[in-house]
């Protein structure tokens, strides 16, 4: 199933008003979100995952569970934007793909600017001066400085 298929599916349970097994749909999201081709499908994925959770704080979960509820809810999110920046990644996360996606988040809503992936992000980046995967390293970086 797609993302987009996803998405049909959540809207047309909802429009028919037949109950949203809130739980099951997390999942389905989750691993469509792992398998998505693109960044198109990943947003979407973003946005499914924000509406259901939405959905499911102001409907499913008792006020004694809230705050649990939301503390799995964003870890599940910033799970999702980590998976995202290691795409094409063998071991460590660029700084600059992290900031590219939070900045992303936060444009488009579903991240507050003072979140703390965000700001390390931002910080991490100003450190460094430029993305660690553009700036050369190694013997071939001391080579070529010495042709400058």
């Amino acid at each position: 199933m797609s993302a987009e298929e996803l998405a049909d599916r959540l809207i047309a349970l909802s429009e028919a008003g037949d109950p949203i097994d809130w739980r099951e749909m997390r999942k389905e999201i989750l691993a469509e979100h792992e398998k998505a081709p693109d960044e198109s499908d990943r947003v979407l994925c973003l946005n499914l995952h924000h509406a259901l959770l939405n959905f499911a704080e102001r409907n499913a979960i008792e006020p004694h569970e809230l705050e649990a509820f939301r503390e799995n809810r964003y870890k599940d999110y910033i799970g999702l934007l980590l998976r995202e920046a290691m795409i094409g990644e063998t071991e460590d996360l660029d700084p600059a793909k992290v900031l590219a996606i939070t900045t992303r988040e936060v444009r488009d809503g579903r991240m507050r600017e003072d979140d703390e992936l965000h700001r390390l992000a931002v910080d991490t980046v100003r450190k460094l001066g430029e993305a660690p995967a553009t700036k050369p390293f190694g013997l071939a970086a001391k080579l070529s400085s010495w042709f400058k």
